[in-house]
């Protein structure tokens, strides 16, 4: 995601898990994100399929 489209990084994340967990993807623990300063900067968020439980 890119913060610069956001006005915080807490805008940015929380968007980004709604959308994420809304679509039925789990996120990364925090400890496995990357920053990348890029001008208005990047975090990179892995997402993973939500186990289908049976």
């Amino acid at each position: 995601m890119a913060l610069g489209d956001y006005t915080s990084r807490t805008e940015a994340v929380r968007e980004t898990v709604q959308a994420a967990t809304d679509n039925g993807w789990l996120l990364a623990p925090e400890y496995e994100w990357d920053d990348f300063d890029c001008g208005g900067g990047e975090i990179h968020i892995p997402i993973y399929a939500r186990p289908v439980s049976e």
